[in-house]
């Protein structure tokens, strides 16, 4: 069943009010090969870098819900 635009609306202000995003610029081919070593860690593509960026830093990422 297709959301109604009213609950993306309501959606998109909730992602909007929890949620910053990040852009980053990869070389061809980098993306492909970063998604392959989130599936195997069996993470989301933004589970997987931002563990890596919190093990970089030697912290433990913050629990999320």
């Amino acid at each position: 069943m297709a959301l109604s635009q009213a609950q993306k609306d309501a959606h998109r202000r909730w992602n909007e009010k929890n949620y910053e995003q990040i852009a980053i610029r990869l070389p061809k081919g980098e993306k492909d090969q970063i998604k392959a070593f989130a599936a195997t860690a069996k993470l989301s593509l933004a589970q997987y870098i931002r563990q890596a960026c919190y093990e970089k830093a030697g912290q433990e990422p913050p629990q999320t819900e």
